[in-house]
C-alpha cells in the first residue's frame, strides 16, 4: 500500500483544530493484509533512488490557519460552536526532556522513536499556539497556550473543563472521569495525563502509518481533533457515584454514551433495547413526552437511534404526514420517553443505566479483522449474491474495565464477549518496514479463552509460520490454564492496533486486581456493610449461539461466543490443538 512521501505531507507546524463529531462518521482504512513482495521490493528501490532508505518515520502533515475552517465548516455548510477564549494561558514547561516516555505504552514508545528519529519543521516551543478541545455536545473552546508545544494532556483538560465552571476539588473529579482523546475517522488514541497533545498530532500521519493500514490519500485528509471523552479506566461504581454528586458531569457522560450508542457501538442485538435508549435519549434532550405527536416522533429519532436499528423501529411520514399508527417499536419509544419525565437529569441516569447493560460500554474501539469460516454451498451462494465475497470479516474491538468484545462492523452484532480475567494473549508483531521474507503480513492478536461451540474441518500445512503461532499460543497458555479441564479457543485478529489491545487489556487485568484486592479489604475491615458491585463479581463463562444475557439481574460478567461465524482453534485441558480453522489450521500442530 502506497504510503505518504515527505514531499507530500511537509514539514510545518499544525494547528491543533477540531471537527465536529456531529459530522464523523467512524470507519477504518480499507486494505488487504497481504502486501506482496513486489510491493515492497517497489517500495525500497524507490527510496535507495530518493537516498531515503534510512528514513521510516514521516514528518507531520501541515495544516495551514484556516485551512481546516475552509474544508469542515465552508465546505459542508454549517458553523462550529467554537468559543474563543480571551486569555492566553502559559503551560509548564517540562524540565525532563522526553517527559512522554515515562512508560512502556505504544502512545509513549512511538513517540520517543519519532521525536529521536527527527524535529525538523519546529519552531519555538514559547510561541503561542491555538488548541481547539471539544466536548462531547460539539461545543468547542480554542485557547491560546503559550508553550502549547509542551502543554501535556492533563493541563489542557483543565484549561477546558475550567470553562465548566468547575472549580476546586471537583476539577480532580473530573479529570478522574474524563481524559482527552485525539479522535479522527481513522484512529482514536487516549492521551495518558504527560502525553503532549501537540506531539501527537504533529506526528499523527506518522501514527496513522504504523497504526493503520490507510492509504496515501486517507492519510494526507485525515484531520483528528482532540476532544474530552469518558475515560477508559473509570470504574463503574465511580462512574455512579459521579453522577450522583455532579450534574454537569453526569450531563458530559450522557452526551459521550449517546454519540457511541448513535455510532452503534453499544451493539445492542436487540432491538426493543435500541427503542427504549432511544426514548431515554429524547427525554433527556427534549424532556416531557408529547401527547399525539407522531411525525414529531418519526422525525427525532434519526438523531437517537443507530442507523441499523433505524428501519425497525421508525414508521413512514410522507408529505409530512405520519403514515398509519404507532408501530410496536414506536410504543417502546414513547414508554421509555414518558419513564424519563420532565426531569433531564433522571433521564439521563436511566439513559446510562441503560447503556451500561451493554458490555462494549466505556470502552476504547480498535478496527481489525478476523477470518470468515468455510461456508456451505447455500451459505457461498448467499454471501456471493448479497455480501461481500472477501474472506475476511471486518471487525471493532472493544476492551472496557471488564470485558472483550468482537462485534461484526458489517452488522453490528456481537461475535465475541469474554470477561477479560478469564482470558489470556499475545501479539505476533509485524516489523517495520516490513522485510521481504517476513513471516508475519500483519500484527494479530491471539485471544485465548473458555470453550465455545463450533465446528469445524481440520488440516495441517505452512511449517514455515506453525512456530510463530504455536510460541505465542503456550505463552498465553502460561497465564490463563484451562478450568476444570474444560477446552479452550483460540482466535487471531488481525488489527495493526495489537500492541494498543494488548497494553490496554494488561492495564485493565491489572486494575482488576488491585480492585480485587481493595475490596477484598475492605469486606474484612466491614463486613457488616452489604457491599455489592457487578464489576466485582466473579467472572463466569457460557456459550451461546444466540444471545446473551445482560447485566440486568445478576452482578455477573456476560459471555457469549458466536463460534459458527469465526475461525477458531480448540484445545484440550493439556494444550494440545484438537481441530482449527482458517490460518491457523495451516500454523497449528493438530493432534
Amino acid at each position: 500500500m502506497d504510503r505518504p512521501s515527505s514531499e507530500d505531507l511537509g514539514s510545518k507546524e499544525p494547528l491543533l483544530e477540531i471537527k465536529r463529531v456531529g459530522e464523523t462518521k467512524i470507519v477504518h482504512g480499507s486494505g488487504s493484509r497481504k502486501i506482496s513482495t513486489e510491493l515492497r521490493l517497489k517500495a525500497s528501490m524507490e527510496e535507495q533512488k530518493d537516498g531515503q532508505n534510512d528514513e521510516t518515520m514521516l514528518p507531520a502533515r501541515p495544516i495551514e490557519p484556516g485551512f481546516v475552517r475552509e474544508s469542515m465548516s465552508q465546505k459542508r455548510g454549517f458553523q462550529k460552536p467554537l468559543e474563543m477564549i480571551p486569555d492566553t494561558p502559559v503551560a509548564h514547561v517540562r524540565t525532563d526532556p522526553h517527559p512522554h516516555h515515562k512508560t512502556n505504552s505504544p502512545i509513549s514508545n512511538t513517540l520517543y522513536e519519532l521525536n529521536n528519529v527527527s524535529s525538523a519543521g519546529r519552531s519555538d516551543s514559547s510561541e503561542p499556539i491555538d488548541i481547539c478541545i471539544y466536548f462531547p455536545d460539539q461545543q468547542g473552546y480554542q485557547f491560546s497556550v503559550e508553550n502549547g508545544r509542551l502543554a501535556q494532556a492533563d493541563f489542557l483538560l483543565e484549561l477546558a473543563v475550567n470553562q465548566k465552571n468547575v472549580k476546586g476539588a471537583q476539577v480532580s473529579v473530573w479529570n478522574e472521569a474524563f481524559a482527552l482523546w485525539m479522535v479522527s475517522p481513522l484512529l482514536e488514541v487516549q492521551l495518558k495525563s504527560y502525553h503532549p497533545p501537540y506531539e501527537v498530532r504533529r506526528q499523527w500521519a506518522n501514527f496513522l502509518k504504523k497504526y493503520t493500514n490507510a492509504s496515501t490519500d486517507e492519510i494526507l485528509n485525515d484531520e483528528p481533533m482532540l476532544m474530552i471523552r469518558r475515560n477508559v479506566t473509570l470504574p463503574i461504581e465511580r462512574e455512579k457515584k459521579i453522577c450522583e454528586d455532579d450534574k454537569q458531569a453526569l450531563q458530559v457522560l450522557f452526551e459521550d454514551a449517546h454519540t457511541q450508542f448513535i455510532q452503534g457501538r453499544y451493539a445492542f442485538d436487540n432491538c426493543r433495547d435500541a427503542a427504549e435508549m432511544a426514548g431515554l435519549s429524547l427525554a433527556a434532550v427534549l424532556g416531557g413526552c408529547p401527547e399525539h405527536d407522531l411525525v414529531k416522533l418519526r422525525s427525532e429519532l434519526e438523531e437517537h437511534l443507530p442507523e441499523r436499528h433505524l428501519s425497525s423501529v421508525r414508521g413512514p411520514i410522507v408529505f409530512g404526514k405520519a403514515l398509519s399508527g404507532t408501530k410496536e417499536m414506536e410504543d417502546v419509544v414513547l414508554r421509555a420517553w414518558r419513564k424519563g419525565g420532565e426531569d433531564r437529569y433522571k433521564a439521563m441516569n436511566e439513559y446510562l443505566a441503560k447503556a451500561r447493560e451493554s458490555p462494549c460500554y466505556g470502552a476504547a474501539f480498535f478496527a481489525g479483522s478476523i477470518e470468515r469460516p468455510n461456508l456451505s454451498f447455500g451459505q457461498f451462494l448467499k454471501q456471493s449474491w448479497f455480501t461481500s465475497s472477501n474472506s475476511d470479516i471486518k471487525v471493532r474491538v472493544s476492551v472496557n474495565m471488564e470485558t472483550i468484545c468482537v462485534i461484526d462492523e458489517g452488522k453490528g452484532d456481537l461475535l465475541l464477549v469474554q470477561p477479560i480475567d478469564d482470558c489470556s494473549w499475545s501479539v505476533i508483531e509485524r516489523k517495520e518496514p516490513p522485510e521481504e521474507d517476513d513471516e508475519v503480513e500483519e500484527s494479530s492478536l491471539l485471544l485465548h479463552f473458555p470453550e465455545t461451540n463450533s465446528d469445524s474441518g481440520i488440516s495441517s500445512g505452512e511449517e514455515a509460520k506453525r512456530s510463530v503461532v504455536e510460541r505465542k499460543f503456550r505463552k498465553s497458555r502460561k497465564n490463563a490454564a484451562p478450568k476444570n479441564g474444560q477446552e479452550t479457543k483460540l482466535l487471531q485478529v488481525f488489527c495493526y492496533q495489537a500492541m494498543m489491545i494488548d497494553a490496554l487489556l494488561k492495564t485493565m487485568k491489572d486494575l482488576g486486581k488491585a480492585r480485587s484486592i481493595q475490596i477484598g479489604r475492605h469486606r474484612s475491615s466491614s463486613p457488616e456493610e452489604g457491599f455489592s458491585n457487578e464489576s466485582f463479581e466473579p467472572s463466569s463463562s457460557s456459550s451461546s449461539e444466540g444471545g446473551f444475557h445482560l447485566r440486568r439481574a445478576v452482578g455477573r460478567q456476560p459471555s457469549l461466543t458466536k463460534g459458527h461465524r469465526m475461525c477458531l482453534a480448540t484445545f484440550d485441558a493439556s494444550g494440545q490443538c484438537l481441530k482449527a480453522q482458517g490460518s491457523l489450521k495451516k500454523v497449528l500442530t493438530v493432534k
